[in-house]
């Protein structure tokens, strides 16, 4: 009974992520800054491909 309560007050990993939203707004501002420095760098390479062709 008291283990049962215990484990229903315990939230399971998802529950706290999106009650403790700072490891994910991290991860996620990690993401988008290498979605676009990869972005920046992919078009520094077409525009150099393009002027070079």
């Amino acid at each position: 009974m008291v283990r049962s309560m215990i484990n229903l007050t315990r939230p399971n990993p998802a529950v706290r992520d999106a009650l403790n939203p700072g490891r994910a707004s991290k991860a996620c501002a990690l993401i988008a800054i290498v979605e676009s420095v990869i972005l920046r760098c992919a078009t520094i390479v077409a525009a150099n491909t393009f002027w070079h062709a």
